[in-house]
């Protein structure tokens, strides 16, 4: 996960004229009633096209929570941050949801399909669980949870959100082998919202875990490269064809760690302490 800027809404979820402003003052109207908390309402504002597309191009067709690219094997998820329909505690799922957040730009995020649906997942170390967020939004004081307009900007919120956090101060990678772990202050305080999010979003699935070595094992090939012109041209002096293979090495690097690469924050997390090594 990197930090995203969002931008402006889509003209379908800007403002009480748009599509979904109306579809918010409905949605609020309908669950005034309390006899309508456990009722389905039709909420579609979300699916407009201006917002899918919006989406893709704010993420670069990446899933916002693992880096995935998407564009070229699946359709958009657009997840909710907050479940509009019904949020899980223990595993019961209670009605209604964040409905007042149903068409809300900035509850809206792209997801690939195994961050946001919850099934069974096989883990890196072999192990099988349910996971996945769906209706899960885990909050540290269940006393504090939202349940009308305005109160989620009280929610302690156990769930990081690319464009109110900073993932790289809550998530960490090692440099191997894929994995990834809440993020350790100098004093071995670790992120809880990393660790719950890594959970929820269901990062440590294998398949996840072998994209992100892969990719791993490409950006070692290259930091090897620019380390290994760096260390010839110390040693020779100045050399016009080497310092240009340098300079090629490490723009290479720098495209691993671009908004619109995969894996793009575990990639900042390897290679920019070597392009502080190599250029000052």
């Amino acid at each position: 996960m990197i930090r995203v800027s969002l931008g402006p809404a889509p003209a379908d979820l800007a403002g009480p004229d748009s599509k979904g402003g109306k579809e918010l003052a409905e949605a609020i109207a309908f669950f005034a009633d309390p006899a309508h908390a456990p009722a389905s309402f039709p909420f579609s504002a979300y699916k407009a096209d201006s917002v899918k597309d919006t989406l893709n191009r704010r993420f670069s067709f990446k899933c916002a929570y693992c880096e995935s690219s998407y564009g070229e094997t699946q359709p958009l998820d657009v997840e909710h941050f907050r479940p509009k329909s019904g949020f899980k505690v223990d595993g019961s799922l209670h009605k209604p949801g964040y409905y007042w957040l149903a068409a809300v730009w900035g509850n809206l995020l792209p997801s690939c399909t195994d961050c946001n649906r919850e099934r069974e997942q096989q883990l890196a170390d072999g192990r099988r669980i349910v996971s996945g967020k769906a209706n899960q939004f885990p909050i540290a004081n269940e006393a504090k949870r939202a349940r009308a307009p305005g109160d989620e900007r009280k929610e302690p919120r156990l769930l990081l959100h690319p464009a109110l956090d900073d993932p790289a101060r809550h998530l960490a990678f090692d440099a191997e082998e894929g994995m990834i772990r809440p993020f350790a202050s100098a004093s071995g305080r670790k992120s809880r919202r990393g660790a719950v999010s890594i959970d929820v979003y269901a990062l440590l699935r294998d398949g996840l875990v072998r994209a992100r070595k892969a990719r791993q094992k490409l950006i070692r090939k290259e930091i090897a490269v620019a380390r290994g012109l760096a260390q010839t041209l110390d040693e020779i002096g100045p050399n016009a064809r080497l310092e240009q293979m340098l300079v090629e090495s490490l723009s290479m690097l720098r495209d691993y760690m671009a908004d619109d690469a995969p894996y793009a924050g575990m990639a900042r997390q390897m290679i920019r302490p070597v392009l502080e090594e190599l250029t000052g």
